[in-house]
This record gives structure tokens, sequence and C-alpha cells, in this order.
């Protein structure tokens, strides 16, 4: 998706393009479980919940009270469907519809890369949650720090000026740490980046041009994706194509007592 910039995306190619990106982030999720002890947790919030696949996730693994909420309309009935049990609703990570101190955790991933004001989102997550809970911000790509080879397969600066004229920051998984600083917030710092075995690389190569090719706009666009494919097919089965894209992840406790707490006016990072 983040490769084109005029693209009409119905029901059917979010969940494509979602499910997708909830499959890439299996083995990195079930790590910040851990860290965050999901299973005991009673409240918590999915922020930009999609269509619900990591909603659905969590209430699963906690057994507890889940909420989700996104700004995108036409994805909160698919979220319903695949998360029946939870508290799905309409609504902003800018301006949340909660009471202070209410969930155990607030969670997004592929998110704040998307807000206009990550820091207003970040102190809506604090402000939600309660003392001794958690702030996770589980995916937040750097495509300024993706690796392609061959050399000549490195696609990330037509990404990244598609992502900005998309409205999203490319670069802000390296700005994460800051957000968190910004919030009043000392969180623990990750990078995950999971190397593709050439299988992996086959599979989801197919799926992504197969959606490009989907939600691409005219015929010269489509004779791009098709030439860019057949180089993919061709350095695949020589065995030399190596794609590495770093995902930034951050979690961050609220403290019990917050009255001596310098916090940033900054308005944006």
């Amino acid at each position: 998706m983040d490769l084109f910039k005029e693209k009409v995306m119905t029901g059917e190619l979010w969940e494509m393009h979602l499910s997708r990106q909830f499959n890439w982030t299996k083995k990195l999720r079930s790590q910040l479980y851990e860290k965050f002890d999901l299973k005991n947790k009673k409240k918590i919030l999915d922020i930009g919940c999609g269509i619900g696949l990591i909603t659905r996730e969590m209430a699963e693994l906690s057994g507890g009270e889940v909420y989700g909420i996104d700004v995108n309309k036409e994805l909160i009935p698919i979220a319903i469907k695949n998360c029946p049990g939870g508290n799905i609703q309409l609504a902003s990570g800018e301006e949340l519809p909660f009471e202070d101190n209410f969930f155990d955790v607030t969670f997004c991933h592929f998110v704040l890369m998307w807000v206009k004001n990550p820091y207003k989102m970040m102190s809506e997550m604090k402000r939600v949650t309660r003392p001794g809970g958690y702030m996770v911000a589980a995916a937040e790509p750097d495509y300024g720090a993706k690796i392609d080879y061959p050399d000549e397969y490195n696609a990330a600066m037509s990404t990244v000026r598609a992502l900005q004229f998309e409205g999203a920051d490319p670069f802000f998984g390296r700005k994460l740490k800051s957000l968190f600083a910004q919030t009043g917030l000392k969180p623990e710092m990750g990078v995950f980046a999971d190397l593709w075995d050439d299988e992996t690389m086959k599979r989801e190569f197919e799926h992504v041009w197969k959606f490009a090719d989907l939600t691409a706009k005219g015929n010269i666009q489509k004779g791009w994706i098709k030439s860019v494919q057949l180089k993919d097919k061709e350095a695949l089965e020589k065995g030399y194509r190596v794609t590495l894209l770093p995902l930034f992840w951050g979690i961050a406790q609220k403290p019990h007592n917050t009255d001596n707490m310098s916090e940033s006016t900054t308005t944006a990072v």
C-alpha cells in the first residue's frame, strides 16, 4: 500500500493489507505481551485497531475487557465482525473518549507514524492509562533505514515520498523514544528487524505485487510494477535478494505519582 499514491481502498483490500501486516509482527507482539504481562491485564485499549485482528488476539490472550478504536469508519464493521466481544467504536487517538486512569494497557501498532500530532496521542494514552499501567507502541517503522539488496532494488526513497504524500512520517521509528520522553515517560526501547528467508520473501513479494496491481492507477504504473516484479523473481531465483525494515517499539509504565513530573510542552515530534 505504501508505494502508491492514488488508490481506492475497499474493505476487501484493507483486509488483504492489514492481515499481512498482522502476520509480519507476530513474533514481536509475542515478546511484547510477555514484557507487559498481557495475560493478567483486565482493561486494554487498541488504538488504530483497523480490522480488529490484534484486538481479538489481545482479548483471547488476556481474557480481559478489550476496547478498539479507529478513525476509519469503513473498518469498524469489519473489526466488530473479527472481534465480536470487543468494545469497538469510531474515535481518534488524539481525542480518546475515555475517563482518566481507565485502562491497564493502551496499545498501538503501526499508528503513530500516521497521526498528525503524535505528542497529543501519547499524552492521551498516558491520561487514560491507570498509574502502574503500560503504554505500548508496538511497531513504528523507519523507512530511512530500510535495506534492499541488490542496490538497484532499493525503493526506499520512492516509498518515503509516497508516505509523505499520504501524510505519514516515514522516519518516525527513530523519533519514538523522543516522543515518550516529551510526554514525561521513560520507556524500554527496542528494534525488531526480522530477516526473511527466500520462501517467506517469495510469498510476501507475491502478495505485495498482487496488492500493488489491484491498487495501481493506469498502464504506466502497472507496467512499472510488472518490471519490478520480474526483477524480484529473478533475484529470488538466484538467491541473493535481501530486504529488511527496522520496526521500533517502546513500552513505558505510567508512574504512580505524576505530581512532580515535568512534561514538555512540545506539541509535535
